[in-house]
């Protein structure tokens, strides 16, 4: 999804690719946060699954939730009052400026939405569960990512990044609803 936001960029021109690159280096920014969440989560995950303590990992999942929500808004507030003097220190090229502007909301609004995804990576790695990752990100990246954008592609740019915003959302959405039914069903421990 990220190779395909710079081929595409590129195609929609060199203005908009630029603007991406300046933009994508918020997400990585938020992505460390975020990791280190999802590491710690994944480490007391893993130790309370290898404890058999179905207790102490809903209490990591509760812990790892809070810290990465409130990440999630500080982050959103951040780039909301900061954003612009952000992109004028990673570039000085006007157009770039301009452009990397009008797309600043959707950068805003990733890390309350991408928040989960990162969060339950982290859970799912800590109870061995590999395959509930890749089914989310397939099913992400087919219909959250390149199904939105298609649907979306008159919007050049922005339909870019929508469909990294849904593709992260819908991450979260799918990765939180296999923990509720392992949780609703006792498997955590499968």
């Amino acid at each position: 999804c990220f190779s395909f936001m710079t081929f595409y960029g590129a195609r929609i021109g060199e203005t908009a690719l630029a603007a991406n690159a300046v933009l994508l280096n918020f997400l990585m920014l938020v992505s460390f946060a975020l990791d280190g969440i999802a590491y710690a989560s994944e480490a007391k995950v893993g130790q309370a699954k290898g404890q058999r303590s179905v207790n102490n990992i809903r209490l990591w999942v509760k812990i790892s939730v809070f810290w990465g929500m409130l990440f999630g808004v500080l982050y959103s507030v951040f780039f909301a009052v900061f954003g612009s003097a952000i992109i004028k220190l990673l570039t000085n090229v006007p157009e770039v400026i301009e452009a990397a502007t009008n797309y600043l909301p959707w950068v805003i609004v990733l890390p309350m939405l991408a928040m989960s995804c990162f969060l339950f990576d982290g859970v799912f790695v800590g109870l061995t569960r590999a395959k509930n990752m890749r089914n989310s990100m397939i099913l992400s990246a087919a219909i959250g990512f390149f199904g939105v954008f298609w649907v979306f592609i008159e919007w050049q740019n922005n339909a870019l990044w929508l469909a990294m915003s849904c593709f992260m959302l819908m991450r979260g959405v799918t990765l939180i609803i296999k923990y509720l039914q392992l949780k609703a069903t006792n498997q955590l421990l499968d």
